[in-house]
């Protein structure tokens, strides 16, 4: 199965025996843990029902390459991430101290990512305790050669299951049925094969993969390339590169712009006076950014600005007369 960019997402071997990985948060940590549920065979055709409308939306749906900034459209799109190129986080220095249920061999990436490579490894869960986790996601994974697609989603199989609730199945007439342990909704939210991921929900993304800090992590290096790519243009100074680090370092949505403002310095071209005149334009003081020797040093308080401007998210509309904002900023 190959996608419109060339990306290509095998198609799992239903008649193999599936895996069920289900994850909830360790205490005291943003870092998921996982258990497997053994299954019994009679669950096995339900599973492929259920993971096989996941494919048919990658035929239907456009693929497009994962940027921090950019927003999905819908049941149209899906982001196309290769997990090689997500930051890593450093392996516990005591491997002994990790929990039963980490990911073995912690080598620094993602722990969901860990987790469904070694779904076989992880431990099983006793019938007994499955209601006494609050779960986070649970993956339905598949052979695929030697490797697995999984098939993942961001929600609690045990929600529904509160106490007080009624369960009746309705055939010639309505009847009472026995409380379910698990609940599968129906939904997919990500698709990992290899070293990729087809992503349908970027919330999902974002959370369940929160352990690595994919915005957060790479800020100090994004300001590195965010001021070699200005060093011919408008130097970035000190002061500016600072008030950027500790800004971003505590606001995702603003570490995501780092990521993608060194190749959009690449393509625009940039001087103090061409800044200064683009700021003016805007009825914006330009002596807030630019100092008297044609470098960018501002504080903290006007970086949003800032990256507005740079990445031309400020306009004015043509039929009308009001100062507008591009809220939802990727390219086309």
């Amino acid at each position: 199965m190959a996608g419109n960019d060339g990306s290509t997402w095998p198609q799992p071997d239903f008649d193999t025996d599936p895996r069920l990985l289900i994850g909830y948060q360790a205490a005291g940590s943003r870092r998921p843990r996982g258990g497997r549920v053994r299954l019994h065979e009679d669950t096995f055709a339900e599973l492929a029902a259920f993971c096989a409308p996941a494919l048919e939306r990658l035929d239907s749906m456009a693929p497009r390459r994962w940027e921090p900034t950019a927003e999905l459209e819908s049941g149209e799109e899906y982001f196309v991430v290769d997990v090689r190129g997500l930051p890593n986080r450093e392996p516990p220095l005591r491997q002994r101290s990790q929990p039963d249920d980490s990911p073995p061999n912690d080598d620094g990436t993602a722990d969901l990512v860990g987790l469904v490579r070694n779904v076989d490894e992880m431990p099983e869960l006793a019938a007994g305790s499955i209601r006494e986790r609050n779960y986070s996601f649970y993956a339905v994974c598949w052979s695929n050669g030697d490797d697995l697609i999984a098939f993942i989603r961001r929600a609690n199989p045990t929600s529904s299951l509160r106490p007080g609730n009624r369960y009746f199945q309705f055939g010639d007439a309505l009847r009472k049925v026995e409380q379910p342990d698990l609940v599968l909704d129906g939904q997919i939210d990500m698709i990992m094969s290899g070293n990729q991921l087809a992503v349908f929900n970027q919330q999902a993304f974002n959370t369940l993969l929160a352990d690595i800090g994919i915005a957060l992590t790479a800020v100090p290096a994004n300001i590195k390339s965010v001021s070699n790519a200005l060093a011919k243009k408008v130097p970035l100074s000190d002061r500016a590169a600072a008030a950027l680090g500790e800004f971003a370092g505590t606001r995702v949505s603003i570490a995501r712009r780092l990521q993608t403002l060194p190749s959009r310095l690449e393509q625009i071209a940039l001087t103090p006076e061409g800044f200064k005149a683009v700021s003016e334009e805007r009825s914006i003081d330009p002596n807030q950014f630019v100092d008297g020797d044609g470098k960018f040093s501002f504080d903290a308080s006007v970086i949003p600005t800032f990256l507005d401007l740079l990445e031309g998210r400020l306009f004015d509309d043509v039929l009308g007369t009001e100062k507008r904002r591009a809220d939802r900023w990727s390219t086309r």
